[in-house]
């Protein structure tokens, strides 16, 4: 990113191997993931839905800081994550103590 450059053959690569591996990753792996790809304005839908459903059955161990980060990416992304995240996500939301809404 820093270069100007892309090398789109790479980040498919990854982001193969990233679904791959996505039953393992926890809430901080897949916020850093998903907030990498919307920095390098990486669009991968099939891993950015993956990324959703692993969110969504981690949502309970998500801080608010994870949860920022996911929302934040996916609306960089301008990628449509569906009516159960944004329910489940703000939802969650208010459940995390340290979370003030302005």
């Amino acid at each position: 990113a820093t270069v100007g450059r892309r090398d789109e053959e790479l980040f498919t690569l990854i982001a193969r191997e990233a679904q791959r591996k996505m039953p393992d990753f926890g809430p901080q792996n897949i916020a850093n993931l998903i907030w990498a790809n919307a920095t390098l304005g990486f669009r991968c839908d099939p891993l950015h839905s993956t990324v959703v459903t692993a969110a969504l059955r981690h949502l309970e161990d998500f801080t608010a800081q994870n949860l920022a980060m996911v929302n934040w990416a996916l609306t960089k992304l301008a990628f449509a994550a569906g009516d159960n995240w944004r329910s489940a996500y703000r939802q969650r939301m208010m459940q995390i103590k340290d979370y003030a809404p302005s």
